[in-house]
């Protein structure tokens, strides 16, 4: 992973409470949890699927 998405993930995994915590970005990535349960989604994706925050 870029150091540039490690400084954004690791304020989520500092947080320990049951709230989903996403990360949405400009580039063309898979839409994917990581071992945090931390979703990862492109933002064409979360504008254009209605329901891509139910996968």
């Amino acid at each position: 992973m870029k150091q540039n998405g490690w400084q954004e993930i690791r304020p989520f995994r500092k947080i320990d409470d049951s709230f989903k915590k996403i990360i949405i970005t400009r580039d063309m990535v898979p839409t994917q949890y990581d071992e945090y349960g931390i979703l990862t989604i492109n933002i064409y994706d979360f504008l254009l699927d209605p329901k891509s925050l139910e996968k």
